[in-house]
């Protein structure tokens, strides 16, 4: 689903990894994430996450070079291909390539760390207000929040990506507003009624395995950011070698 919906390999593999790491940090905490090794990075990150962003990423891909005939129901002569084109109906009009555009700027940099950081509370979220409430895993309230957020977050994404994509948009959607006030509303929720329920300390190999996770984001977000610098600069270099060849030439 978030395959689909984001669209960028780089995005759902940094989003799959991380996740990881927050689930071994609070394992001590929250009891679903208590794994084995393997289970985290193995099963988790390079089948699970790995196949669905995989397919996901091809899925987009050949519907992006698709051709779509939008034919009326009636124009089509045999009973097949009437249910055909009703079932296409339910299909996407049209289909636009994606590129966020990571390594830009250090303004769309610090931005897709934002929507990575966004969709992180979002899962977590779940999983803590199921232990606070004492909601079941089966409940149907947990199908209906996931249905609610799966569906408001198509939106949410397009409206983010043309923000940030387009500079003459200079406001966030209706949508956005709304999501974020549900992940800000879930967050003070979980905060109110943790007080005194996590009284474990912390084990000393998770502390030690958060620091490692830590240190590693910080170096892999150091090393973006060098990156963009460095393109920068050859950009900069590159523009003015021009621009002096140029005068030369006008002298």
């Amino acid at each position: 689903m978030k395959a689909i919906v984001i669209r960028e390999r780089l995005i759902l593999w940094h989003m799959s990894v991380t996740w990881e790491f927050v689930e071994m940090s609070l394992s001590y905490k929250l009891p679903n994430f208590a794994e084995c090794w393997w289970d985290h990075w193995v099963m988790d990150v390079l089948v699970c996450n790995g196949v669905g962003i995989e397919v996901g990423i091809w899925m987009c891909r050949y519907l992006e070079v698709k051709e779509y005939k939008w034919l009326s129901v009636f124009d089509h002569p045999t009973f097949f291909g009437k249910l055909n084109r009703t079932i296409l109906q339910f299909t996407p009009e049209s289909w636009i390539r994606v590129e966020w555009n990571c390594f830009k700027s250090t303004r769309r940099y610090l931005e897709i760390h934002y929507l990575m950081i966004a969709f992180q509370l979002i899962d977590l979220n779940s999983f803590f207000l199921k232990r606070l409430l004492w909601v079941p895993t089966k409940h149907y309230m947990n199908a209906c929040r996931l249905l609610l957020l799966c569906t408001l977050g198509l939106v949410v994404i397009r409206q983010y990506y043309v923000l940030i994509s387009h500079p003459t948009y200079d406001r966030i959607g209706l949508h956005s507003w709304l999501f974020y006030l549900i992940l800000i509303t879930e967050m003070l929720v979980i905060f109110k009624l943790s007080k005194n329920e996590f009284t474990e300390p912390m084990p000393k190999d998770v502390r030690m395995g958060l620091w490692i996770g830590c240190s590693l984001y910080i170096i892999v977000s150091a090393a973006g950011l060098l990156y963009i610098s460095a393109c920068r600069c050859t950009s900069s270099s590159k523009n003015g070698g021009g621009d002096a060849g140029e005068s030369k030439k006008a002298r």
